[in-house]
């Protein structure tokens, strides 16, 4: 038997490290095959002309990384979502954190962005200009703008983020620093502004490092000094204030679910009873019938489309009891929740994957609204081999095609992490999929990626998984990757099972290294594998993976281009 072996960088994967944001097709250029969509990391209605609404959108698989914030863009909609476009000129190209309409005059807009920077429109959104102010905080991921506007003086303005309050009186020309009463490590993630008596405000603060001080705290002067205001032990990531009776607040935190007070946060009480989340990050109230509240799933620690906790959660007797609405179309944590002040029936929810939904029926039923929003970027992993027409992909998470790529949804419930590396799905029983994660090991679903479950919890690979299976005996699995260990010392990990993932052995390559970017099987002769390890080459195993030796005769080394490296074995 002949083998003959390439190691490439595969197309998909160029593809893959940058976002689509749209383009025309044409010569030399790539049409997006869908779907359409990204992180909404902000979302804003014009409260005059409610069909008008701004969304910030990021690339969903990247992150804050030494100090760079991910890529980000702001989107505008005239038409209630049935088309957007970009409108981001004089705006860097950076996170979108917050969008804040005055409501008297909805062209002036504030953007805050990454960092804590605020950017300034005058001529609803078409360009920007920085406004001379910005939030600070010891880690600058954690200075996140929240703007206020005073309902009755249209050009007294708040914003709050990282460890600042700042106030401006003359329509943000100017502004100046509020913190008689604050204390010095408090990482403030939200502010609230009384609709009636705009001198009382509110604000939310989050446990963040190094900021310690949890819970509320209040102003009754316009800011001009804060007193503690209850839920010490909360973290505070959403404030919302009954627009009608103005002493009834709710606060959605990190952990804790939600919290009710009626007296203006002298005192507060659990609002949780049917509310099966623990993180709420979006709250909503009806502005006619302010006993209806809507409160958005954010993930628990990092699992997404938990069952039992995921979507959005509806209160229609002032957040007493609470019932789940029609699970989240995408499987997909919610990072944002507006109503349309004239018809409240009307909703929209930001996703953290896929871009954003429209409900006009109360939140009964949902619909994707993202025609015109940047392409996901989807990598094409695996097909059924038994049903060609369906295909699944890794982007933000792992998509789900059953019309050969025509349609996509989100599958993760169940998944601790959206950065997913391999995926394999067995030859024989192609409804059981496996998938590794950056950052939280191994998955496993049996029912075509309706479900996860984590497999093999004690292993010790946890960042660019990669797995193989048996052909002949997919029961057979081997994953390998990069150690989760903070050393090389034991090489390059990995682990065989022969029960479909709930046993594992751990096996030993030797040949150094510590990750290895590629795993494959000889579909003919299965105990034959063949491994790529970072800055080593190939190792061969003839034994199912028991012993390994260097097979890079004839090879020429680029240790530049391996990463993202991959075998492939022709019989």
């Amino acid at each position: 038997m002949k083998h003959g072996f390439t190691l490439v960088i595969p197309i998909v994967m160029v593809i893959a490290t940058s976002f689509l944001w749209p383009a025309a097709a044409g010569q030399n250029v790539w049409t997006s095959y869908g779907p359409e969509g990204g992180t909404v990391t902000a979302l804003a209605v014009d409260p005059q002309t409610p069909t008008v609404l701004y969304a910030g959108i990021k690339d969903s698989r990247s992150q804050w990384s030494e100090g760079i914030p991910p890529e980000g863009r702001l989107y505008k909609t005239a038409d209630g979502g049935r088309s957007w476009r970009a409108t981001y000129t004089g705006l860097p190209n950076t996170e979108i954190t917050g969008i804040f309409i005055n409501p008297q005059t909805p062209t002036i807009i504030y953007v805050s962005v990454a960092g804590g920077r605020i950017f300034k429109s005058t001529d609803g959104g078409e360009t920007w200009a920085g406004s001379g102010v910005t939030v600070s905080s010891v880690y600058p991921a954690l200075s996140i703008a929240k703007i206020a506007f005073d309902p009755q003086t249209q050009t007294t303005i708040y914003a709050a983020g990282g460890n600042s309050i700042v106030k401006s009186t003359d329509g943000g020309s100017t502004w100046r620093t509020l913190r008689a009463g604050l204390p010095d490590d408090v990482g403030v993630s939200s502010i609230a502004i009384d609709p009636k008596t705009p001198t009382t405000l509110y604000i939310g603060l989050s446990s963040f490092r190094p900021a310690r001080i949890r819970g509320i705290f209040k102003s009754g002067d316009g800011g001009e000094t804060w007193r503690r205001a209850g839920l010490t032990e909360a973290a505070v990531v959403a404030l919302a204030i009954d627009p009608q009776v103005s002493a009834t607040l709710y606060a959605g935190t990190d952990g804790d679910s939600v919290f009710k007070s009626t007296d203006g946060g002298d005192t507060w009480r659990p609002s949780r009873e049917g509310l099966s989340i623990e993180n709420v990050y979006a709250l909503a109230i009806d502005p006619q019938k302010p006993m209806t509240l809507y409160a958005g799933f954010a993930g628990a620690w990092g699992v997404h489309g938990a069952p039992g906790g995921r979507g959005v959660f509806k209160s229609i007797d002032g957040g007493v009891t609470w019932r789940a609405l029609d699970p989240d179309p995408a499987n997909s944590v919610v990072s944002a929740l507006i109503i349309d002040p004239h018809s409240p029936a009307t909703l929209y929810m930001g996703t953290e994957i896929t871009g954003i939904f429209k409900s006009t029926d109360g939140g009964v039923s949902w619909r994707a609204v993202n025609s015109g929003l940047p392409s996901l970027g989807i990598v094409p992993r695996a097909i059924d081999p038994q049903r060609p027409n369906v295909v699944y992909s890794l982007a933000a998470g792992v998509f789900k095609s059953t019309d050969g790529g025509g349609t996509w949804r989100a599958i993760n419930m169940g998944l601790g992490t959206l950065r997913m590396t391999g995926f394999v799905v067995d030859p024989k029983t192609p409804s059981t999929l496996y998938v590794g994660s950056h950052g939280s090991g191994l998955f496993k679903s049996t029912d075509g990626g309706m479900r996860w479950r984590a497999i093999g919890t004690d292993l010790k690979i946890w960042y660019y998984v990669t797995f193989a299976l048996d052909p002949q005996t997919p029961t057979t699995v081997y994953a390998s990757g990069l150690s989760s260990e903070d050393n090389c010392g034991g090489g390059v990990p990995m682990f065989k099972s022969t029960d479909g993932g709930e046993n594992w052995r751990a096996l030993h390559v030797g040949g150094g290294g510590c990750m290895a970017l590629s795993l494959v099987i000889d579909p003919k002769s299965p105990t034959t594998l063949y491994m790529v390890i970072s800055g080593k080459g190939i190792f061969k195993s003839t034994d199912g993976a028991m012993t390994w030796r260097e097979t890079n005769v004839g090879l020429v080394r680029d240790e530049k281009s391996q990463a993202g490296s991959q075998i492939y074995v022709r019989g």
